[in-house]
């Protein structure tokens, strides 16, 4: 009688977690494949792929994204400014006639509660733009 009380017990303790932890973190996921591709126009071309589902695995549809928030940084990622918000079904950027210098980009999804996720640097992040005479230089943290 005991250790069906106990076992009782275990399984209510394990649903009441289940509910709280599900209220506690709606944070949307961040997305993914986060990427930056460069050309010789001094342009950074973005794109990413929309998460679908929230922190503690609910679904999220794209009705419920806001928008996608990109910063850049061109002080090693010391200092972010915020550069552009797109929202779904987007999945690009442009950012065009860059100056000559070292960029790191930033995208943070933003969900209709405002409910922000963790921040995703783009693969390659850091690059060069073309210098006067034309070389170019991508890093890859």
């Amino acid at each position: 009688m005991i250790d069906a009380v106990v076992d009782f017990m275990r399984s209510a303790w394990q649903w009441v977690r289940s509910q709280f932890r599900g209220k506690r973190d709606k944070t949307p996921n961040p997305i993914t494949n986060f990427e930056l591709r460069y050309d010789e126009m001094s342009n950074a071309r973005l794109s990413w792929v929309w998460p679908t589902t929230r922190v503690e695995g609910e679904a999220l549809p794209e009705s419920q994204i806001q928008h996608n928030e990109i910063s850049v940084s061109a002080d090693g990622g010391s200092n972010f400014s915020g550069l552009a918000q797109v929202a779904p079904p987007t999945t690009e950027h442009v950012v065009a006639d860059l100056a000559p210098g070292t960029y790191i980009f930033r995208g943070v999804v933003v969900d209709k509660d405002d409910r922000r996720s963790d921040a995703v640097d783009a693969t390659g992040s850091v690059l060069s733009a073309p210098s006067a005479l034309g070389d170019f230089t991508v890093t890859i943290e």
